[in-house]
């Protein structure tokens, strides 16, 4: 049972790790695109937060003799090409905004789904909560940009 415990662990801190990863990548690709101050403001608190979690999750991974793993191709190209697509014909602070939500609801929807497995240590399941918090925060942020 403790294996299955650590295990599930590790899966729910790779995913954190994973989900602020990719958030951070689409703020960076995203941010120069923006000429709105303030838009640019709320996209840098949304950054930093997810470079929290990033340091956290891979705090809690090395302290378990495990390190933290990049999401796969298979995650990172339609992003990538999402933010291509989705940027190629309108930089809207709208559509970016619009991005930015649908990008917070598949982070939320996969940690909750991690979360719903159970088997996870309570520090983790904190930090899994917080990033559920986060997430739906910063969709009722950039609500606003729309």
């Amino acid at each position: 049972m403790q294996k299955n415990e650590k295990s599930a662990n590790e899966i729910a801190l790779q995913n954190v790790y994973q989900s602020a990863k990719m958030g951070t990548d689409a703020i960076a690709k995203l941010m120069p695109k923006v000429q709105n101050e303030q838009f640019k403001s709320a996209m840098s608190a949304q950054l930093n937060g997810y470079q929290g979690f990033i340091k956290e999750a891979s705090d809690k991974l090395t302290a378990m003799n495990k390190a933290p793993e990049d999401a796969g191709l298979l995650q990172k190209i339609p992003a990538d090409i999402g933010i291509i697509m989705g940027t190629a014909m309108d930089k809207s602070d709208s559509k970016i905004a619009e991005m930015m939500i649908n990008g917070s609801v598949m982070g939320l929807s996969e940690i909750k789904k991690t979360m719903s497995h159970g088997g996870i240590a309570p520090d983790t399941e904190k930090l899994m909560s917080a990033v559920v918090a986060f997430e739906e925060n910063n969709i009722n942020n950039l609500k606003s940009f729309l």
